[in-house]
């Protein structure tokens, strides 16, 4: 493959030459309003501002560049039909030189010949309007004048997604689309369903407007454009001279809509340009689309809007800034550091890899994106994590679907309801990373309600007594809305799990865990992976409430009634055989199948330490004991999981290894793993799945088809997706459980081969961020709305530059390496006392990770001598922001 020529800045701001020789890029560009689009360097992708809203078509990756989903500009230039997209048969066989300019968020496509240059600067403004604004400039750089005749073709289609398919000559009959001066509505008559149409309000334009040439010709109806025969390819309209028999103030019915307007033709002299502001518009009636399209479409105001939403988007991410080795590296960086805003606002949906599910967040994904989001901004995170944990149902399961709207929850996308046996692990994980961030406890204890729907039981049985009403919320018996502290829910999650384990004393697996392909072995299948995930859990909400006690004099925890057969005592935790546990599972769900009594016990807060350190301590010793694996020439892991046969996934014999990358990350990150085995495991992992060329690490060996009896995945194609891909998501999660158990070395090295590759866009072929996997033939896929991206960034943040939180104080250890350094100095954005600090670290002597210590620290005027491996700062210190810098040297 021919290299191709990049730039990225430390901004973020990325050139490449050569865009059109890469398939399937594309960017979003979105506001925190609602407007969601993708586009492509040939201008294709879609626009929607939720599933039943699409300005331009749904788009896949196999779709998006097709000419119907394209922002179309034509330009007849003598004889010639050129389009910005570079979709005509004349560019087809003489390829333009073509730039992408890319930054936070925006993006230029040039085109350029011989003869003339088309810039396109395509951005959706940061403002609470539904608007995305392009700019195409056309310029003469050859040496003779140039007939030039442009005219704009923006698809209109104007409804849901599920119409693409599902009645979708129907819904056009539906269109009703109004002619203006300089633009085109189309406001249909319907939202067709056929379980109930309901009338819509919904109104979709396109405007423009010229620097040199008015509208000259107004095309609402998309088949007279392109002619018999033709289609957007190569339209009949942009190739003459027709004039279109509709004028301002016609409304046209029944027909697929288009946005086309049609200007004159000008000659430009060598050295000449004009210039074409064009937008979609998308508002409640056409009236009000002409509005907003009279507001924001300006020549002169292009600019500085643009700007504006430039420095916004700077802003919402400067508190994850970084300075490593090279711009490219904290440019890559910025971007990363956008994804987890990306997730929230487009959910798992919406994106042309992402194109499934109907909109919202899911739930593990929106927990795990908030681990980022509180880096960036604390605040709106904390109402997130308030919102969010309303969604859990008092028998510890949750909805699976987060609404875009507070307190909306959704069963499952699909309408198929099941459990996820990892749901319940990751609330508490986000909130411990916020409360240590902030020190911010007095979240644990504001009350919130349970979300209520007619599944009990694990969603294995119905609520006879459920009626619908509205609410979705738990009630007590007197018809109340029960509430119960942040706290009682994150204990309630972590701790039913403990009675809900399989023949082998795991976790059982249910519909899936953080695997979703692992999704076909609910009645025997374990996941080992998250029980050593909720034994960690349940370590470090001892230790948090052993905090609360000494901090707080907090001696009582109150809890429902109903609860308190799931608790032991100091002396006797709840422990037992998988049979006796369920006794206690199927009493509770009993308890709890309708509504709660509200009367509430109050457990002593030591006992209630020592039933969790209890629970936590037989898991860690099962899994040590019974489901460590030895494979011999150093090497060890932990197998993950048990199918549907009871049978263990991983294993070591004269067969071969299987072996699963997550069954190592998880006991990793939860502190089960003794010290002397995490050699073994790195020295697995490397043996067995790493790949030996690009250094980035698989999800698991070949497992082989027989698989099938615990999910989906072993009927992919192997190194797809979750079936042995090269997932980025685990790789960046296996490094942090590397510096968790303490070897930054290692985990470092999985961190530097996860960007060598992706900001590599020859080998992964992706623009500025990390996906969530690399496929076999190595492309980058499901890009952006990936876990990946918040533990990148909590990875670099709290392992390599070391600023975590402790209570809202911050704690400080630098583990970067000399190779991390420009000039011997780097620096990380970060808030602290709810301000942005920075901390600059410089190693003058460009000692090594492991042959430094941090020798002094310097902030608000004071130099501070340290000599060891980390230091503190107070969180009344960082109020108002600080800058501190720490200097590395040899220890004495």
């Amino acid at each position: 493959m021919n290299k191709h020529a990049t730039t990225l800045k430390s901004d973020g701001r990325f050139t490449l030459t050569g865009a059109d020789r890469i398939s399937h890029l594309y960017l979003p560009l979105f506001n925190e309003h609602g407007m969601k689009a993708a586009i492509t360097p040939r201008l294709g992708g879609d626009l929607k501002i939720d599933q039943n809203h699409f300005a331009i078509a749904p788009a896949t990756q196999e779709t998006m560049n097709d000419p119907a989903n394209c922002r179309n500009v034509f330009f007849r230039v003598g004889g010639d039909l050129y389009n910005v997209t570079g979709n005509t048969p004349v560019q087809r066989l003489n390829d333009d030189e073509t730039t992408l300019e890319i930054g936070l968020l925006d993006q230029t496509v040039t085109r350029s010949n011989a003869r003339f240059s088309v810039s396109v600067t395509s951005f959706v403004p940061a403002v609470a309007e539904a608007v995305e604004l392009h700019r195409i400039v056309f310029t003469n750089i050859g040496k003779d004048p140039l007939p030039v005749k442009p005219t704009i073709a923006f698809p209109l289609y104007g409804r849901s997604a599920d119409n693409l398919r599902d009645h979708r000559h129907v819904t056009a009959l539906l269109n009703r689309v109004r002619v203006y001066e300089n633009g085109i509505t189309n406001e249909p008559t319907l939202s067709f369903d056929e379980r109930g149409h309901l009338a819509n309000r919904t109104a979709y334009g396109v405007f423009a407007v010229c620097d040199r040439l008015p509208v000259a010709d107004r095309w609402p109806i998309l088949e007279e454009f392109n002619g018999e025969g033709g289609d957007l390819f190569f339209p009949i309209v942009p190739q003459s001279d027709m004039h279109s028999p509709h004028r301002p103030g016609a409304i046209v019915e029944g027909y697929e809509a288009l946005g086309g307007l049609g200007f004159p033709e000008l000659t430009l002299l060598p050295g000449e340009r004009l210039s074409i502001v064009a937008g979609y518009f998308i508002a409640e009636g056409s009236a009000a689309v002409a509005d907003l399209a009279a507001k924001r479409l300006s020549l002169s105001g292009f600019e500085t809007l643009l700007q504006a939403t430039r420095d916004y988007w700077l802003r919402e991410t400067a508190a994850v800034a970084m300075h490593l080795s090279s711009s490219e590296r904290s440019g890559w960086l910025r971007w990363v550091g956008l994804q987890p805003v990306m997730r929230r606002i487009y959910g798992c949906s919406f994106l042309p890899h992402h194109d499934y599910g109907r909109g919202g967040r899911g739930w593990r994904d929106l927990w795990q994106d908030s681990l980022a989001l509180t880096l960036l901004d604390p605040k709106s995170a904390r109402a997130g994590l308030v919102n969010n944990i309303r969604g859990v149902r008092i028998d510890g399961t949750n909805a699976t679907i987060v609404g875009m709207n507070p307190g909306e929850f959704i069963a499952d996308r699909n309408n198929i309801v099941r459990v996820w046996s990892d749901h319940g692990a990751w609330p508490f994980v986000t909130v411990d990373f916020y409360v240590q961030r902030t020190g911010d406890v007095d979240l644990l204890f504001e009350k919130t309600p349970y979300w209520k729907d007619k599944f009990v039981h694990y969603t294995k049985a119905v609520d006879p007594g459920f009626v619908q009403n509205g609410s979705n919320l738990l009630s007590d018996l007197n018809d109340k809305p029960y509430e119960g502290t942040i706290l009682e829910h994150l204990l309630l999650e972590n701790v039913i799990p403990f009675y809900n384990v399989g023949d082998h004393g795991c976790v059982r697996l249910e519909g899936a865990d953080w695997n979703d392909g692992i999704d076909m072995a609910s009645e025997h299948g374990e996941t080992v992976t998250f029980t050593a995930m909720y034994a960690g859990n349940l370590n470090r909400i001892a230790d948090l409430l052993d905090h609360l006690r000494k901090t707080r004099n907090m001696m009582f925890v109150e809890l429902p009634k109903e609860a308190a057969v799931l608790f032991g005592t100091l002396e006797k935790p709840l422990v037992g055989t998988p049979a006796e546990l369920h006794r206690i599972r199927d009493a509770y769900f009993g308890s709890v199948e309708g509504k709660l009594s509200g009367s509430l016990v109050r457990m002593n807060v030591i006992d209630l330490i020592g039933d969790l350190k209890g629970k936590a301590r037989h898991w860690k010793k099962l899994l040590n004991e019974k489901e460590w694996i030895d494979g011999g020439n150093g090497t060890g892991w932990y197998n993950g999981y048990y199918d549907n046969h009871g049978r263990p996934v991983d294993s070591a014999s004269a067969e071969g290894v299987r072996m699963t990358l997550t069954g190592q990350v998880f006991p990793l990150l939860s502190g089960i793993v003794p010290a002397e085995r995490v050699p073994m495991i790195a020295k697995a992992v490397n043996t067995h799945l790493k790949d030996s060329k690009n250094g980035l690490i698989r999800l698991n060996t070949d497992l082989g088809k027989s698989n099938l009896k615990l999910g989906r995945f072993a009927g992919f194609a192997y190194g797809h997706k979750e079936n042995g891909a090269f997932f980025s998501h685990m790789d960046v999660m296996y490094a942090y459980g590397l510096f968790a158990a303490g070897f930054p070395t290692e985990g470092n090295a999985v961190l530097q081969a996860q960007y060598d590759y992706m900001a590599d866009i020859d080998k992964a072929r992706i623009l500025p961020g990390i996906p969530e996997y690399v496929d076999s033939r190595g492309r980058g896929m499901y890009h952006y709305l990936t876990g990946s991206a918040a533990w990148t960034v909590i990875g670099y943040v709290e392992r390599i530059f070391g600023v975590r939180g402790f209570y809202g104080d911050i704690v400080v250890e630098p583990k970067l390496e000399n190779a991390h350094f420009d000039q011997a100095e780097a620096g990380c954005s970060f808030i602290a006392g709810g301000s942005l600090c920075r901390l600059i670290v410089k190693n003058p002597e460009h000692r090594e990770l492991g042959r430094y210590v941090v020798k002094t620290v310097e902030y608000a005027g004071k130099t501070q001598m340290i000599n060891a491996a980390s230091f503190s700062v107070p969180r009344k210190d960082c109020a108002g922001g600080i800058t501190i810098t720490a200097t590395l040297g040899k220890a004495e």
